[in-house]
C-alpha cells in the first residue's frame, strides 16, 4: 500500500484521508479514493467520470462506500442513500501511474 500512495503523491496528489475502507487523495479539484483491497482500484469523482466520455468508456462500473464522504449520494441497495463514484482497476502499479499521469488530458 504504501508504493501506491507514493504512486499518487509523485502524480502531485496529496493523501488528506485515510482509514480501513479507502486512502483519499485531492490534486486541485480532483478527489480519488484508492481501495485497500486485493485488486488495484481507485474510485473517482462521479461529476469527473460523467463529463469525459473517455473516463465513462474506461471505468469499471458505479461502486458505492460510505468511505467515500466527499462523493454525492443516491440511492442504492438500502434505504438510505449512499456515496457513490466510478471504479477503475488496474493491472500493475505502473498503469496506474500511467493513468494518474495521463488524467488530466482525459
Amino acid at each position: 500500500m504504501e508504493n501506491l500512495k507514493k504512486i499518487f503523491i509523485q502524480n502531485e496528489y496529496i493523501l488528506s484521508k485515510e482509514n480501513s475502507k479507502a486512502v483519499e487523495f485531492k490534486k486541485e479539484e480532483d478527489i480519488i479514493y484508492l481501495l485497500p483491497t486485493k485488486d488495484l482500484c481507485a474510485v473517482i469523482h462521479p461529476k469527473r467520470v460523467e463529463n469525459s466520455k473517455p473516463l465513462r468508456n474506461r471505468s469499471n462500473g458505479i461502486t458505492h462506500s460510505t468511505a467515500f464522504t466527499l462523493f454525492p449520494k443516491k440511492q442504492h441497495t438500502g434505504q438510505q442513500p449512499i456515496q457513490y463514484g466510478y471504479s477503475f482497476k488496474f493491472i500493475s502499479e505502473k498503469e496506474l501511474d500511467a493513468f494518474l499521469n495521463s488524467i488530466d488530458q482525459l
